[in-house]
């Protein structure tokens, strides 16, 4: 076999030797047996296996295709030929060569098939065929009895022909060439077109294959049988010395793909396995004694991709994906503590938390399957790509609409780069589905403001592991307004004032409690958090700037104490202005402010340009200037639910430039985690008018006794409706 295919031979030689001359032995600490040979298989795990084995069994689909008999053939669509006669139909065709010896004119003639081309074979009144593109010529539908020609100028009769006419506008098919034999790796298919042709194949592979030292086992053969319009069950055939088994009995797994003897069961039990599948794993998830932020991450990163396989393969209806994705919305809410009521945009929008969502992971899997035929190097393969975009056939693989619309508005993809176009644009639409859905909402649209951020940024995608347990929770709630405000409670009807507790202002929204309250700007809840945030920023610069840098920051025990606290010694100017934080490096100096700002692009963007033009900071980097100190001026906007914007990268880029921008962003997300932590507690102390800048989080003296009296009231009330319900 070897030599067959003109290998060198040393090659077979090195091959020869490898697997005739091999022996071994086990060996073990009490005992060890005698060295046997190994004379059947490949080995496996080795990259020469494959070819081997494809070498063995070349000659067994050769002797297939050798056999002489009819195989089957498959009913092709023909591009271009919506608008062409129908078979059988007739017409007349306008011929005018100038160097055929036949007058120009009409001439008479009938439609007997299309070729894979979609050209035409055409049989005129003398018997004579011609094969044409009839979209190049004028033709005109005509009757069977019409006159065999006409003269160039009188114009062939019209005719009503309703139907014909009718037939017209359909796509036309032709019938592609034989095909016996299919195989993938070690998977075989044999076609045939009748019994008895399949059961002489059948026992002449048989004898073939024995000849070359291969065995078959009918125990693993299926049978499949039907006479063009249902399957027939209990039909097999006799291979070496048994019988193959045929699919009615029970279903068989062939490439990957479940088949049962009828499509419908087929479809079934496809979606009733993916079904079964993804609720264990979602039960079994919900079981784990860990965080719910950790099983999101499991659906995302394990369960999802363990399915992908299943969409591509098998036929899975639009209806069951989205019944599967109610059961696993029903796990992502409860896994997160969000509200039913919470829109789905929240967890699956490409722009927020990007989840995988069922129904358009099935589309984007379809896509790939049937991308995966133009962009085949097999040509058999490729010469069905015009079967895609049949209805028949995106009917009966139940391909979604989504996909489907793609690849007629688009051509197939001829390469990978194409393939990824596709895949863009399929995207591009599921975000303009989500942006409309959010749009349609009154409340839940304000996560509209946050998409544009987190598309840039991409803070809570990458961050939603690593917050403290509740978190995640609370800035998807923050985002779509959907957290216990007073206003939020007054429209669910829990309370009746909608005002805020603190300063009586009307509505009380999330974005009044984290950055408009005035009480709480007077408080210091908004300084707190702000320097929460700069703690953490000036020891991210200590820890990667140069030891010859010095660092100030308007902090406690961080400041200049020389004659006053401030950030700038009075050695080099004198000066009232208190920049967050000063780097000095010999005569180079930076001012850096931080904002902690609302949590929309407007207002980092509103920030940046009011740091910027402050005048004391543009006098002081004047007088700076002036006493021979190379300056800059730099500022941080960080939004209170965590995002921030390019700029922000690019001024912690100029003071850290020695790092890479990917990893100032990373820095600059222990930033984000310290405004959602310091957000998160200025809102759990939103009832509370007293705030200890020491301990934020825990409620004052007179805080506690609150709590106390309503628990004494509520306990009154309850023993006074139960004493009154039990004299009733």
């Amino acid at each position: 076999m070897l030599h067959t295919v003109n290998l060198p031979p040393s090659i077979i030689l090195y091959i020869t030797n490898l697997y005739s001359k091999l022996s071994a032995s086990i060996i073990t600490r009490q005992w060890s047996t005698p060295s046997f040979k190994i004379s059947r298989g490949v080995f496996q795990g080795d990259t020469l296996s494959p070819l081997l084995f494809l070498l063995c069994f070349q000659p067994i689909i050769d002797f297939i295709n050798d056999l002489p008999f009819e195989g089957f053939k498959l009913k092709l669509p023909l591009n271009r030929t919506n608008g062409l006669p129908p078979v059988n139909s007739c017409i007349y065709v306008e011929w005018q060569e100038e160097t055929s010896t036949e007058p120009a004119g009409w001439y008479h003639c009938t439609v007997v098939e299309y070729n894979s081309d979609s050209r035409a074979v055409l049989k005129y009144r003398d018997n004579a065929t011609e094969t044409i593109d009839l979209n190049t010529v004028k033709w005109e539908l005509t009757r069977k009895n019409g006159k065999a020609y006409l003269p160039m100028d009188s114009a062939p009769p019209i005719y009503p022909l309703k139907e014909v006419r009718k037939a017209a506008t359909l796509t036309k098919y032709a019938w592609s060439s034989d095909h016996k034999v299919k195989g993938y790796a070690d998977d075989l298919t044999f076609l045939s077109v009748s019994k008895s042709d399949h059961q002489a194949g059948l026992t002449a592979i048989s004898q073939s294959c024995q000849e070359l030292g291969l065995e078959i086992r009918p125990d693993k053969c299926t049978s499949y049988c039907f006479d063009g319009q249902k399957p027939l069950p209990r039909t097999s055939f006799s291979l070496t010395d048994g019988y193959t088994t045929n699919i009615s009995s029970a279903p068989t797994k062939f490439l990957g793909e479940t088949l049962c003897i009828t499509a419908n069961q087929t479809k079934r039990l496809a979606g009733k396995r993916l079904c079964g599948k993804i609720y264990d794993a979602l039960k079994k998830i919900d079981e784990r004694p860990i965080r719910g932020e950790y099983k999101v991450w499991i659906y995302k990163s394990y369960l999802i991709p363990s399915v992908l396989f299943n969409l591509t393969v098998d036929r899975i209806s639009p209806s069951t994906a989205k019944k599967i994705q109610s059961r696993i919305t029903s796990y992502l809410k409860k896994w997160l503590k969000l509200p039913r009521c919470a829109t789905l945009s929240s967890l699956f929008h490409p722009e927020v938390l990007n989840l995988p969502y069922l129904p358009h992971q099935l589309a984007k899997a379809k896509l790939r399957l049937l991308a995966s035929v133009s962009l085949s190097y097999d040509h058999n393969i490729r010469s069905l790509s015009s079967l895609i975009l049949d209805p028949q056939f995106t009917e009966s693989e139940l391909i979604p609409s989504d996909t489907v619309t793609l690849l007629t508005s688009h051509q197939l993809p001829s390469t990978r780069k194409d393939l990824k176009v596709l895949y863009s644009t399929l995207q591009d639409d599921y975000t303009d589905r989500w942006n409309t859905h959010l749009e349609s909402l009154s409340v839940q649209r304000k996560l509209l403001d946050v998409i544009p951020l987190e598309a840039e940024s991409r803070v809570w995608a990458r961050i939603f592991t690593s917050l403290p347990a509740g978190q995640l929770s609370f800035i998807i709630r923050a985002g779509i307004d959907c957290l216990p405000t007073p206003t939020t409670l007054s429209r669910w009807n829990y309370q009746t004032d909608p005002s805020c507790n603190l300063c009586k202002a009307t509505p009380c929204t999330v974005h009044h409690v984290l950055n408009c309250c005035p009480v709480s700007l007077n408080q210091g809840r908004y300084t707190y958090r702000h320097d929460s945030v700069l703690r953490l920023l000036y020891e991210l610069l200590y820890s990667n700037l140069s030891p010859e840098s010095i660092i100030y920051a308007d902090l406690p025990g961080l400041q200049t104490t020389d004659p006053s606290p401030g950030t700038i010694p009075v050695s080099i100017i004198y000066t009232t202005a208190r920049p967050d934080i000063v780097v000095i490096n010999g005569k180079s100096i930076t001012l850096l402010e931080l904002t902690i700002s609302m949590n929309t692009k407007d207002g980092l963007s509103n920030a940046r340009e009011r740091k910027h033009a402050k005048e004391n900071y543009i006098s002081l980097l004047g007088d700076l200037n002036s006493r021979g100190y190379s300056t800059s001026f730099e500022s941080i906007e960080i939004g209170s639910l965590g995002h921030f914007q390019p700029a922000t990268v690019s001024s912690l880029h100029s003071i850290l430039n020695h790092l890479h921008r990917r990893t100032i962003s990373k820095l600059l997300l222990t930033l984000s985690k310290s405004a959602i932590t310091s957000s998160q507690i200025i809102f759990n102390c939103r009832k509370s008018t007293e705030w200890s800048t020491s301990h934020p989080n825990a409620p004052t003296l007179s805080t506690v006794y609150n709590i106390i009296n309503k628990l004494i009231y509520y306990y009154l009330l309850t023993c006074q409706l139960l004493s009154s319900m039990l004299f009733l």
